[in-house]
C-alpha cells in the first residue's frame, strides 16, 4: 500500500525458499498488513510478518490459526498464533462417498431401497420420503461395508503381514496362498477407499490424471478444514475466541435478525436507480419451471461424483444409474414413474 513495488528477486527469493521448505503460509485473521510507518502521502503499510508451518506441525496441530494484533508501540502489528488437536463440532451431515460406487453391491442396495419404500402421497413427497428412506439405508451399509477406512487401512496390511510370515515359516499351501490373495487384495481396496475418502474431503475437481496420492488429498482436505474453521469472532471491541462464545453470538445475531419486522430505510429509492438489463421475455423465462430436458442437460453430463452439495441430484443419479450401465444418460421419466 503506497510506497515503492518491493524488489521481485527479493519476493522469488523468499517464495522458493518456503516451497523448497514445504511451508504453508497460515492465514492472518486481522489486519492485513503487518507493517506501517509515514502518516499522509508518505504512509506506508506492507505485509512483513507471517506465520509458516510445515506439515509436521499440521500433523501435531491440526486447527493453528493466527490473528494480527492492533499496532500500539511498535510499528509492527503482533501476530497472536494458537494451536489446537480439534475445534468442536456440531452433528456431521450426511454426504454421498464415492468409494461407494467400488462396491459391487451398491445399485443393487439403492435399487431395492427404492422399490421396497412405498408412502402413500403426491410424488414429491413419495420423493422425499424414499430419500430418507435411502439415506437411511447408506448409512447402515456404509457402517457395515466400508467402516473406518482410516483403521482399515491399518489393519489389511497388517493381516497381509501375517500371513506372509506364516509362509515363510510353514511353507506355502493352498489354504494360506489363497489367504495372502485375498489379503492383498483388501490392502488394494483399503487403499482405494481412503484415496477416494480424502478426495471428496478435498473436493480437488482439477486432479484427474496422474499417480494417485492419498497424502495429497489428505493435506489439502486438512488445509480446507482449518480455512473453513472459525477461530475467533470480532465483536464491537471484543475479540471471542472461545468457541461456544462464538456459536451463542451467532445464534443470538440470526435470532434478532429474523425476529425484525423493520424494514431497510431506502431500499425502494436505491432500487430504482438500478439499470434494468432484463427484459419481460428474458424474466419470463428466468422464472419458468424448467423442463425435464433443460434438467438433463444441466445434470448427466456433470461427472457423477462432481456433483457435490446436491444430496437430491447425488440420490437421483445413483438410482437412475442403478437402472443403466451407461453413466450419465438415462430415457427422461416424469417423476411419478421414479417414484
Amino acid at each position: 500500500m503506497n510506497g515503492s513495488i518491493p524488489a521481485r528477486s527479493s519476493c522469488e527469493d523468499f517464495r522458493n525458499a518456503t516451497e523448497r521448505c514445504h511451508f504453508t503460509h497460515l492465514d492472518t485473521s486481522g489486519a492485513f498488513f503487518t507493517w506501517s510507518k509515514g502518516r499522509g502521502r508518505k504512509h506506508l503499510e506492507r505485509r512483513l510478518d507471517r506465520s509458516l508451518c510445515d506439515d509436521g506441525w499440521f500433523e501435531a496441530w491440526p486447527f493453528t490459526n493466527c490473528i494480527a494484533l492492533p499496532r500500539v508501540v511498535s510499528d509492527h502489528n503482533g501476530l497472536l498464533f494458537s494451536a489446537g488437536k480439534s475445534v468442536p463440532g456440531g452433528p456431521k451431515p450426511f454426504r454421498f462417498q464415492s468409494m461407494w460406487l467400488l462396491h459391487s453391491s451398491f445399485k443393487e442396495l439403492v435399487a431395492n431401497c427404492w422399490s421396497t419404500t412405498r408412502p402413500a402421497g403426491c410424488p414429491m413427497y413419495v420423493m422425499l420420503q424414499k430419500l430418507k428412506a435411502l439415506k437411511s439405508c447408506l448409512k447402515q451399509w456404509n457402517n457395515t461395508v466400508f467402516g473406518n477406512v482410516h483403521r482399515n487401512l491399518e489393519l489389511a496390511p497388517a493381516k497381509l503381514t501375517a500371513i506372509q510370515q506364516d509362509i515363510a515359516s510353514n511353507g506355502s499351501t493352498d489354504i494360506n496362498f489363497e489367504a495372502e490373495v485375498l489379503a492383498k487384495a483388501d490392502v488394494l481396496n483399503a487403499v482405494k477407499h481412503q484415496e477416494a475418502f480424502w478426495r471428496d474431503r478435498a473436493r480437488v475437481k482439477w486432479f484427474t490424471e496422474g499417480d494417485k496420492c492419498s497424502n495429497f488429498f489428505y493435506a489439502y482436505a486438512r488445509n480446507k478444514a482449518r480455512r473453513s474453521s472459525m477461530h475467533c469472532l470480532q465483536v464491537g471491541g471484543n475479540l471471542l475466541t472461545d468457541p461456544q462464545d462464538i456459536a451463542n453470538h451467532v445464534v443470538e445475531f440470526y435470532k434478532s435478525l429474523y425476529a425484525s419486522d423493520v424494514a431497510p430505510s431506502g431500499v425502494v429509492d436505491f432500487c430504482k436507480v438500478i439499470p434494468s438489463l432484463v427484459s419481460e421475455d428474458d424474466n419470463s423465462v428466468l422464472v419458468s419451471i424448467p423442463t425435464a430436458e433443460e434438467i438433463r442437460r444441466m445434470v448427466f453430463p456433470a461427472p457423477f461424483t462432481k456433483v457435490a452439495g446436491i444430496l437430491l441430484v447425488m440420490m437421483l443419479l445413483a438410482l437412475c444409474n442403478s437402472f443403466s450401465n451407461k453413466i450419465g444418460y438415462i430415457q427422461m421419466r416424469i417423476l411419478t414413474s421414479l417414484c
